[in-house]
């Protein structure tokens, strides 16, 4: 028994090759051109059945089988879930290069697909082996090499030498004091040592959509997947201790919460075919309570699947700021809904052929920053000052940013700048910027 677990661990894992992208099924990735698209369990999942079954109709149930198992899903959590995939993969909503629907029957992953295998381990520890033996025999080399010889010494060049040291050491040790002047001149916050990344959750599977408590506390988030494939759950757990607390449960896909700023609510979206509900619940958990519903993105939107924030609260915790589509296929705007009543009323009206989403009201509500789709991979970043009770106060204005994919917009504290994420359309790497509000110095 022994014997068979070893021989299990050394055995390599299928890479999946098409186009441009990688898939990893060992360490669960997807990779375009080098670059790691994020996925949730449940997508990556998907896509590994599409790649394994390349060019064969897999009907609906058989998907749901194989990516859900023996939990119960609605038909609507496959249809969106590959319409997230597809949109990770850069398809747009006319050519299905990679997946095709067949109506009323299933999908087919169309793309040709190339099977690599990586090297066993068994291979990795023998050339590691071999290195090792290059390295101390490059290490032994000058030991038994001939040491050089002196021809002659005269006491003018020892002397000559002296001096040479005693100067060197002079002026290393000018640069040194120089070095350290420069480094306690400097602000105390500059001093400060760097920050450290701890692990707040450590269950496999998918972990994301963080949103921290107003008080800074508590954080509540979406976990799912993993090997024991769960449901995607909103749970709330608190900074430096203790279990995270689970407050929803079935087999509906929960998404994006927001803490309202009273910490009295976490608002979420839970898929529903086409549709999402905007829902509420006390972060201890207890009964829920609908909002509003409003259209799920499609693919003219498909930014805004993966990318928070999705709901934003107003300051004073009485709206909710999200994004809709009147109807579809129409541009998805940015709407308000009332916390009390459900009410809906639209925020922005974004140019035909555009969309509005990732909203985010500032700390002292009087102003939203949002993303605008302007044409195909140039999503930007806009603000739109606010009226007390959540209106339009001018037309929205547009910040600039060096680079044309822009999402993920967040307030600092102070209000005076907004945290976003930016690179360039669909590949390379995403940085994090600070743009002021004002519009004045450099981004």
């Amino acid at each position: 028994m022994a014997i068979r677990e070893e021989t299990k661990l050394i055995e390599s894992k299928a890479i999946y090759e098409f186009d441009a992208f990688r898939v990893d099924a060992k360490n669960r990735l997807l990779l375009r051109d080098g670059e790691v698209v994020p996925l949730t369990a449940k997508i990556f999942e998907l896509l590994l059945v599409f790649v394994e079954n390349h060019g064969r109709l897999l009907t609906k149930d058989e998907l749901m089988q194989r990516v859900w198992q023996q939990n119960f899903v609605e038909e609507g959590n496959l249809t969106r879930n590959v319409s997230t995939l597809r949109k990770a993969l850069g398809e747009d909503a006319k050519s299905h290069q990679y997946i095709v629907t067949v109506p009323r029957y299933g999908y087919k992953f169309v793309a040709p697909v190339k099977e690599v295998r990586e090297t066993p381990a068994i291979t990795t520890i023998a050339e590691q082996t071999v290195s090792t033996t290059v390295i101390e025999e490059e290490i032994s080399l000058p030991a038994i090499m001939p040491a050089p010889r002196i021809l002659s010494s005269t006491a003018e060049e020892r002397k000559s030498r002296k001096l040479s040291f005693w100067a060197a050491g002079i002026v290393a040790a000018v640069l040194l004091v120089a070095v350290a002047g420069l480094y306690w001149v400097r602000s105390p916050e500059s001093r400060q040592p760097p920050l450290v990344a701890r692990p707040l959750t450590t269950d496999p599977g998918f972990e994301g959509m963080p949103s921290l408590s107003p008080d800074g506390n508590y954080v509540a988030f979406i976990a799912g997947g993993g090997e024991l494939h769960k449901d995607y759950d909103l749970y709330v757990k608190q900074i430096g201790g203790g279990q995270p607390l689970r407050l929803t449960s079935g087999p509906a896909v929960e998404e994006f919460p927001a803490w309202s700023p009273d910490g009295r609510l976490i608002a979420f979206v839970r898929a529903k075919g086409d549709k999402l509900d905007v829902v509420l619940i006390p972060p201890i958990g207890g009964p829920e309570r609908k909002v509003a519903e409003i259209a799920a993105p499609d693919e003219s939107q498909s930014i805004f699947s993966w990318n928070p924030p999705y709901l934003s609260w107003s300051a004073d915790s009485k709206y909710l700021v999200t994004a809709d589509s009147l109807s579809w296929g129409k541009p998805s705007g940015l709407v308000v809904l009332s916390v009390a009543t459900g009410e809906k009323r639209q925020l922005t009206q974004p140019p035909q052929a555009q969309n509005d989403g990732n909203p985010a009201v500032s700390p002292d509500g009087r102003t939203l920053a949002f993303v605008r789709v302007i044409s195909i991979g140039r999503p930007q970043l806009y603000v739109l000052p606010l009226t007390d009770d959540c209106r339009p106060a001018c037309e929205a204005q547009r910040l600039d940013v060096p680079k044309p994919w822009v999402t993920s917009p967040t307030w600092t504290s102070d209000g005076r700048e907004i945290v976003c994420s930016a690179g360039e359309p669909w590949a390379g790497t995403k940085r994090v910027w600070r743009v002021r509000v004002s519009g004045s110095g450099k981004p």
